[in-house]
């Protein structure tokens, strides 16, 4: 999915005492960069059947993660960011469930993140209505690219401060948030300013985990059914 903004400020100019007449500032910016964005896999992460009397009844199932990449193309060098949104935020278990109850944890060698609410994704429900558990996206950092040279990812607020402009900070963990109130892009190693690109590439870690099956009362077929949407941002 994209989104191409036209954004317009209209400013209003005051006058001196007792003049006759206004003026009135429109400024804006047109860009006519059409960046595409796509999803390794045809965007479709499988974690196969999995069967439920294998599970743990009683401690939260780690299913291990598998791998996805972002790439980002531009006809043109082109600042633009992302952000991600959950489509099936109302079947995420973590939303429901404290830390000690469900959390997903990555193995060491794979970074070691752990993943609670506000960074992970539902993953749909039983035929009951039960949350099956919830999935955690995160990128991997070492292995950014951006224009074929390595990049870093740094992340702001998707608002502007009262001077119009975002707050970028660098990404430590690799987690990445649900929802679009924060937007990601790439920068130079060292650097904190979004850097124009044609194309640029995310390695991503999907992780799933499981609820323990005492939390499940059916014992049917259910599908795992997450759903997320990336949208661009020029900036």
């Amino acid at each position: 999915m994209k989104k191409i903004a036209l954004a317009t400020l209209v400013a209003l100019a005051s006058s001196a005492a007792l003049a006759d007449s206004v003026v009135m500032k429109v400024k804006g910016k047109m860009n006519n960069a059409s960046c595409t964005p796509t999803l390794s896999n045809g965007g479709a992460i499988d974690f196969g059947t999995i069967a439920l009397d294998k599970l743990s009844p009683t401690e939260t199932n780690q299913m291990g993660h598998k791998d996805m990449s972002l790439t980002i193309n531009c006809p043109a060098a082109t600042k633009v960011a992302w952000s991600i949104a959950d489509n099936k935020e109302d079947s995420n278990a973590a939303n429901d469930l404290s830390s000690s109850e469900f959390v997903i944890r990555e193995a060491k060698d794979n970074g070691g993140d752990v993943f609670g609410a506000g960074t992970t994704y539902g993953v749909g429900t039983t035929a009951a209505g039960e949350k099956i558990g919830a999935y955690a996206i995160s990128t991997r950092l070492n292995e950014i690219t951006a224009n074929g040279v390595p990049a870093q990812a740094i992340f702001a607020p998707s608002w502007v401060n009262s001077q119009g402009e975002y707050m970028w900070r660098h990404l430590s963990s690799g987690v990445i948030a649900n929802g679009n109130a924060e937007i990601m892009t790439a920068t130079r190693p060292g650097t904190i300013s979004p850097l124009p690109i044609t194309n640029v590439v995310y390695p991503f870690k999907v992780s799933l985990a499981i609820v323990n099956t005492n939390r499940l009362t059916t014992t049917d077929e259910a599908q795992l059914s997450g759903e997320t949407t990336i949208t661009l941002l020029y900036l």
